[in-house]
């Protein structure tokens, strides 16, 4: 194919004198233009459907359909609009930028591809420089895309769609997971070797083949049942005495006898079949052994060395007694005082304090005993004392057989030398014995004189008398009188004050209708208590107010006010109010002063309203207020740091400033020393007048 060249230059000629030969336009010139047109037209290709054959060369090449290249095609700069089938190889130099499909069944080698649409890999792809994805776009593996990575604007992200497992291979030397590049590690997992998980780069937790390594603190958390930590001995050859599990606890400090084993948990199998299991408490001395301090049994506890029991109210020692069949006399727990010292011929229990079951239900009393010993053997224990559940107390003789002082707690008598004392005080076997005989007065007289004494008389009445005057006396219902000689019907009745020094008046817990401590005209109100540790006060037989064991003060209510609960609490440093499940407008506080309602707080079924007093009826000289936009100019908002906990705030103000402006929404006390305030809810008068007079200035402008 050649290109037409002009062989004569014909405007030349027009730039010749006239006359000159050079100006005439020959034949054999046209000639051989003509010739040369026709040349080169034919050597040109059709434009609708070219052939080409030998080697071309266009500077630019436009193909608006397709183009079928049987040999080597080289092209600076390529725009395919269409499709491309290349059946053999394509060297591009340039850039080659496709709008639609590129298929390729060869092999294409690329220095560098920006792609735009998706790319389908049908066989192995190899990049010899960056394969670059942008946002969003994923790199998916599989046919049913279950393998998926892929950029978010802000996170990267693995994401196995997948049913089966995700597997990470490696042969290397370990799988590491880090941050910072290989700043800091996160998990290093060797290939036949540990695992290692580290906190900011740290190293918190080994695997082992003994099991793992842990370097800092364990904290065992369950969403919905308790945790479980589970030590288990797998051995099939597990003997007596061998640990089931073991928690050790040791110490790394080398100073003062450390770094060594100081104590230890564990559950040691008892008996060479696995039939039950102990727990174990060892501890130990400096660098001493381990020594058994409380061993757990079937059986209960043995502890070697003292016990403490300690607690807000006193410590607690709980004997329970799991037998549901226990007989008349058995024991329901005992306290035994025991010595393994033989060196005085004696060995064994030296003292007992029991809890006997009674025939009489599920009532037991307390007996102690004490042994007895001749020297050898084992003490004999006799009975001392027996404290009954009906609370009658008896003291036995020296052989722990007979009672020979009773406390019967029902007929509110003491016997001596009888379980059946027949008065108050019974003296049996010639000792004193003290009783109403006759229907005169019985006296028991007091001091060298005999002018202070007790009387009874048949009316049931007992007088106490000091220096001949009545002081008290207890009438036949049981009332006591003081400084009074007629009783009001109370159980006690005094005729003056009545004062507990260095101690307290007790009294029991009763209930709202009948108070421990009430008026005797008005036995329905008063005070008293609830349960332990709850003062309460109630009026009319109903609760009013009450005290709760963390000194809240409950007002209306016997619980924390809520949303279905009505009442008010005040706490150490909280105040509750609620109307209950009222949602109407409800004053939760009122404020008043010399002039009436000043202010309120009340609630609505969605709100809360904090209101003061500004009814017209309370105000005179009422007029339109001033421009305000001086005084909202001279208000200096400042941001500042609070010195208390240091939090910030953007916007505020300071009262010392604002004072000059506004002072009536500024708390100024007298006491120079107390902190100054501010009400910003004074502002919001001056602000709402400045932006009416800034609406009206903008609606002066708008017109």
């Amino acid at each position: 194919m050649s290109n037409y060249t002009k062989t004569v230059d014909f405007a030349s000629k027009d730039t010749l004198p006239s006359g000159d030969s050079g100006k005439i336009i020959k034949g054999t010139e046209f000639e051989t233009e003509f010739d040369n047109i026709a040349t080169a037209v034919a050597t040109k290709a059709d434009s609708a459907a070219p052939t080409f054959t030998g080697t071309s060369v266009f500077a630019n090449l436009d193909i608006s359909g397709d183009i079928d290249v049987d040999g080597t095609t080289n092209l600076d700069v390529v725009d395919i609009d269409g499709a491309v089938d290349m059946a053999t190889t394509l060297a591009v130099a340039g850039n080659v930028d496709f709008n639609g499909d590129l298929d390729v069944d060869g092999t294409t080698n690329l220095d560098a591809v920006d792609i735009d649409g998706a790319v389908d890999f049908a066989s192995t792809t190899a990049h010899a420089g960056n394969a670059t994805f942008a946002d969003n776009a994923k790199a998916i593996f599989g046919a049913g895309s279950d393998l998926q990575i892929y950029h978010t604007s802000t996170e990267s992200w693995i994401q196995d769609a997948g049913s089966g497992n995700l597997y990470i291979d490696s042969n290397g030397a370990a799988i590491q997971l880090t941050s910072g590049g290989a700043a800091k590690s996160m998990i290093n997992a060797v290939p036949n070797g540990g695992v290692t998980l580290f906190h900011n780069g740290s190293s918190i937790l080994n695997t082992t083949t003994g099991g793992i390594d842990v370097t800092s603190n364990v904290t065992l958390n369950s969403a919905t049942t308790a945790p479980v930590l589970k030590l288990s001995n797998n051995s099939d050859a597990i003997g007596a005495g061998d640990n089931l599990g073991l928690i050790e606890f040791y110490s790394g400090d080398d100073s003062g006898g450390g770094n060594a084993i100081k104590s230890t948990i564990s559950t040691v199998q008892p008996a060479a079949s696995p039939v039950s299991g102990e727990v174990v408490f060892k501890t130990s001395e400096s660098t001493g052994s381990l020594t058994e301090r409380l061993r757990v049994k079937a059986t209960g506890i043995d502890v070697t060395g003292s016990v403490t029991a300690k607690g807000a109210s006193g410590g607690n020692l709980f004997l329970t007694s799991t037998d549901l069949t226990a007989a008349t006399g058995e024991d329901l727990g005992n306290i035994n005082f025991v010595t393994e010292d033989a060196s005085s011929g004696s060995s064994g229990t030296m003292a007992k304090i029991s809890s006997v079951f009674e025939s009489n239900g599920d009532n037991a009393a307390i007996k102690i005993q004490t042994g007895f010993s001749t020297g050898s053997g084992s003490p004999t224990l006799r009975d001392r004392a027996l404290f009954a559940s009906n609370g009658d107390v008896s003291l036995y003789e020296d052989t722990g057989t007979t009672p020979k002082l009773h406390w019967d707690a029902s007929a509110e008598s003491l016997g001596v030398g009888t379980t059946v004392p027949d008065s108050k005080i019974h003296l049996s076997d010639g000792a004193l014995h003290i009783q109403q005989t006759g229907g005169s007065d019985t006296w028991f007289g007091l001091g060298t004189n005999n002018d202070n004494y007790i009387t009874t008389g048949a009316s049931g009445i007992t007088v106490f008398r000091a220096v001949g005057t009545e002081r008290m006396r207890i009438d036949s219902s049981g009332n006591v009188g003081i400084g009074m000689t007629a009783n009001s019907g109370s159980l006690l009745n005094a005729n003056g004050n009545i004062r507990a020094e260095n101690s307290a008046f007790l009294a029991g817990r009763e209930d709202a209708a009948l108070p421990a401590f009430a008026f005797h005209d008005d036995t329905d109100t008063g005070m008293f208590n609830v349960a332990s540790n709850i003062l309460a006060f109630g009026t009319g037989g109903v609760e009013r107010v009450r005290v709760d064991a963390s000194g809240n003060l409950l007002v209306g209510t016997t619980s924390t006010p809520s949303a279905t609960q009505a009442g008010f609490m005040f706490t150490g440093d909280q105040l509750y109010t609620s109307a209950g499940a009222a949602t109407t407008t409800n004053y939760q506080v009122r404020f008043y002063n010399g002039n009436g309602l000043v202010g309120a707080i009340t609630t609505d079924g969605s709100a809360t309203a904090y209101l003061t007093s500004s009814d017209q009826r309370l105000k005179e000289n009422i007029r339109d207020a001033d421009d305000a936009g001086s005084k909202v100019d001279a208000i200096q908002v400042r941001k500042f740091d609070w010195k208390a906990d240091g939090a910030h705030q953007d916007y505020g103000m300071i009262a010392q400033e604002l004072i000059k402006v506004a002072p009536e929404a500024v708390s100024a006390p007298e006491d120079p020393y107390e902190m100054m305030g501010v009400d910003y809810s004074k502002l919001v008068p001056m602000l709402v007048k400045e932006i009416q007079q800034l609406r009206q200035r903008v609606a002066h402008l708008e017109e």
